[in-house]
């Protein structure tokens, strides 16, 4: 009786994890839309080995890099970048595959 309970339970268990993961799965954003939406000037794009890369330079003076952590993009920096422009030169970029 006891084996029988827990087969059951981690069956559906085991359904429930498959639904909900199969529930989450959303296709690929296109990119032209994302750029177009978060990619306004004064972003720029460099090609560094396979990947496009997303990056605002702003500024004169000595420069400051800010890289923003995990599931963030360079717009996590507007703010600094505001007061920071002022006297510095800024240069902030997404990291490949978070920005």
């Amino acid at each position: 009786m006891g084996k029988t309970v827990f087969r059951k339970t981690a069956w559906l268990t085991f359904a429930i994890v498959v639904i909900a993961l199969a529930a989450s799965v959303r296709p690929d954003l296109d990119p032209a839309k994302l750029e177009q939406q978060y990619a306004a000037a004064p972003s720029r794009f460099a090609e560094i080995g396979h990947w496009r890369v997303h990056y605002r330079d702003e500024g004169q003076g000595d420069p400051v890099v800010l890289v923003h952590g995990t599931t963030s993009s360079l717009h996590t920096w507007d703010g600094w970048t505001a007061q920071l422009k002022q006297h510095h030169r800024v240069i902030r970029m997404d990291l490949p595959a978070f920005g």
